[in-house]
């Protein structure tokens, strides 16, 4: 989201070429903290749930369980993010609404509903990833669909 007011202005500016290389530096650089967090958070999940619970409790057993599924998400949520942050630098408002909406809304409720039944628990801690994973497969179509009109 940092980066918008440089899209922006590089869009602004029609500065194609500055704009292509923020772009892929921003998806190298989300990729790198996505996996970064991800594996930060499998690291320390152990030592930072015994700060909130016992290792001898339910809660402790059902995030240990769950929680690396749920951690999935870290893999995929920056790309979202990024794609709505920069249709909003880009002064397309409608698209990143629609990007956000359909990950937070439509898909996260959607896989919250439906998951559970087919996968019970885990089905639960699956929604995330999923409607994250879903909210990708939108953000795609429209920075492909947007490219030639945005020149990223």
């Amino acid at each position: 989201m940092g980066i918008a007011p440089i899209i922006s202005y590089k869009y602004g500016a029609n500065d194609a070429t500055q704009l292509k290389r923020i772009f892929k530096s921003s998806i190298v650089f989300i990729a790198i903290a996505s996996v970064s967090s991800y594996l930060l958070s499998i690291i320390i999940l152990r030592p930072a749930l015994t700060i909130f619970t016992k290792p001898t409790t339910n809660v402790f057993a059902i995030t240990i369980d769950g929680f690396p599924i749920f951690a999935l998400s870290f893999l995929l949520i920056g790309f979202s993010i990024f794609a709505s942050a920069m249709f909003t630098a880009l002064s397309d408002g409608k698209v990143s609404a629609l990007i956000s909406f359909a990950r937070t809304f439509i898909f996260l409720i959607g896989a919250i509903l439906i998951l559970p039944i087919f996968f019970s628990v885990k089905g639960v801690w699956l929604s995330v990833p999923v409607a994250e994973a879903l909210g990708i497969v939108v953000s795609i179509m429209f920075l492909i669909t947007k490219k030639q009109k945005y020149k990223y």
